[in-house]
């Protein structure tokens, strides 16, 4: 599913690129014959060049090496040039990381926010300086796209599995257990709150002890 997902992200981009494209060729139509023919030579010296998209991620490693290697992947199968930025597990350099797909020219920009005024940031910066995004996770009205998935659904999963395991390794043995919710998005809030009442169905034997806030961690 995330690789079909992923796939679909370059469509669109690929789309709003190559739509972006063709505005500015409209644009150029009517100037003079002995620009219009520069513009075509500098176009074929060019034509061979790949698209560069760039993921802005919070960590190349731990459970996010799986999505960097679907992200490449997809731009490999798209003809396009992928660029990773880390901002390194610190939401102050997210800013940084931001600019430095700018700075490596990428055409478009796929990127990982933590929270919901990160996603609001990088979709205002992206639309300031004319870069197509795709923000993962969180809605943002000034992206060009969003991939979002049923986090309520998500959530149900996670616990359903979760219930599972004490049932094969518990049993109806009494335990304790805590749950790390993300209640920084409204949207992904809905996964803790689904995860919370499956655990509390599904586990009669069970008693929730304490809610974190993973953002705290």
């Amino acid at each position: 599913m995330k690789k079909r997902c992923l796939s679909l992200f370059m469509a669109v981009i690929l789309t709003i690129v190559m739509a972006a494209c063709g505005q500015q060729e409209t644009a150029e139509k009517g100037t003079e014959e002995t620009k219009e023919e520069n513009n075509t030579e500098s176009k074929e010296e060019t034509s061979d060049n790949k698209l560069k998209f760039a993921y802005v991620v919070r960590d190349t490693g731990s459970i996010y090496s799986q999505y960097i290697t679907d992200f490449e992947e997809a731009c490999e199968e798209a003809g396009a040039e992928s660029v990773i930025i880390s901002y390194e597990n610190d939401t102050a350099k997210w800013p940084d990381a931001l600019e430095n797909a700018v700075t490596v020219g990428a055409d478009a920009v796929y990127s990982w926010p933590d929270d919901q005024s990160m996603a609001d940031y990088a979709a205002k910066y992206y639309k300031e300086q004319g870069i197509p995004h795709c923000v993962m996770g969180i809605d943002a009205a000034e992206a060009d796209c969003v991939m979002v998935g049923d986090q309520a659904a998500m959530g149900k999963q996670l616990a359903e599995q979760c219930a599972a395991w004490v049932e094969g390794n518990l049993g109806d043995e009494s335990f304790e257990w805590a749950l790390l919710e993300y209640t920084s998005a409204e949207h992904v809030a809905a996964r803790s709150q689904a995860m919370e009442d499956t655990m509390t169905e599904l586990c009669a034997n069970g008693t929730q002890v304490a809610a974190l806030e993973a953002q705290t961690l």
